[in-house]
């Protein structure tokens, strides 16, 4: 029987794991049902299907332009609302320690998004992947020429479920931490970290 494992031996035996598998320096992030989205040709959002052209409903064209305009509109006024807001914050010290009003830099859920210009991209396989695993907690890890997931149980070993070896060099903004990696079709997979693990990746980026 194995003990119950707190959240820093999950991560510090997910390192060991692909330390030793990859025999590479590597670095990890704590995914908690992220969300996926699909920006593939041909692909929906989902990312379940191709995407049938011929059979979706023709719209009705003065319909459209009203509630282009109608969401126009909208937007503006939210933008106004939220400069008047920020003003105001602003003006009384109302900062958080890493910055004014942050929240796009820090989403609630992890968000992964899988670009590609053909429906049968090499990106689109990590994106499969990771949807059907996202009733998980799951463990991203990656190195300069990797990038894998793995799940690592409270009781029981950590293990890869998912590996690919021909992704360009990872990329990490450390102004707004999001890792961003590519496959040789220049097909990509872009991750936004939440808050707590965007923290980590800087630290670990030093």
């Amino acid at each position: 029987m194995f003990g119950r494992k707190t959240r820093v031996q999950q991560r510090q035996e997910v390192l060991d794991l692909a330390t030793r598998s990859w025999g590479q320096q590597v670095q990890v992030a704590r995914l908690r049902e992220p969300e996926v989205v699909f920006r593939v040709r041909g692909r929906s959002l989902s990312g379940d299907g191709v995407e049938d052209v011929a059979n979706k409903p023709k719209r009705n064209t003065l319909l459209t332009v009203l509630r282009t305009l109608f969401i126009l509109v909208f937007g503006i006024f939210l933008i106004t609302i939220a400069v008047i807001v920020a003003i105001l914050l602003d003006g009384a010290d109302g900062c958080a320690p890493d910055g004014c009003l942050d929240l796009p830099d820090a989403p609630k859920r992890h968000r992964i998004t899988v670009y590609g210009e053909d429906e049968h991209c090499e990106a689109v396989p990590f994106g499969h992947r990771m949807r059907s695993l996202t009733p998980n907690t799951l463990w991203l890890v990656w190195s300069d020429s990797r990038v894998g997931i793995a799940l690592a149980e409270k009781e029981g070993y950590a293990h890869f479920r998912w590996t690919s070896t021909n992704v360009l060099h990872p990329q990490l903004t450390k102004r707004r931490p999001r890792l961003t990696w590519s496959w040789p079709d220049g097909s990509s997979a872009r991750v936004r970290f939440t808050r707590a693990e965007r923290r980590r990746a800087r630290k670990q980026a030093r």
